[in-house]
């Protein structure tokens, strides 16, 4: 099973720049980010246990994949629980962003005027 979402417009910050912001700035990022990706079509279907993701970065960023924050991007794909105790979970592809779920997700980043995010995620076995 393969998923594709794109996310048209998704600007993510330089990891130097996070890593200074105070934890609530940190947390409204992490948000806006999620949203970003929660408002795309989804595809249906149970989120993966086992998966390879693949992130293509898209826009006019200066630097290479290591200096651009993906880990809210990771964590807006996981299908959180509705409720602590509930086995049913909301939107989401993935189970878990650990590695032992994803392994080391793979980032491409490519110069282009408009900003967008691709993610793929692939089942594995």
């Amino acid at each position: 099973m393969s998923w594709s979402v794109v996310i048209p417009g998704l600007v993510l910050p330089g990891k130097n720049d996070v890593t200074r912001w105070h934890w609530a700035k940190q947390r409204r990022e992490t948000k806006r980010v999620r949203d970003a990706i929660m408002r795309t079509p989804c595809p249906k279907g149970k989120p993966l246990e086992h998966a390879a993701v693949k992130l293509t970065i898209y826009g006019p960023y200066r630097h290479d994949r290591h200096s651009i924050w993906i880990e809210d991007v990771l964590d807006g794909i996981v299908a959180r629980p509705i409720k602590r105790w509930a086995n049913e979970r909301r939107w989401g592809l993935i189970v878990d962003d650990k590695p032992s779920v994803i392994g080391m997700p793979e980032v491409e980043v490519i110069k282009a005027p408009a900003y967008s995010v691709r993610i793929q995620v692939d089942e594995r076995p």
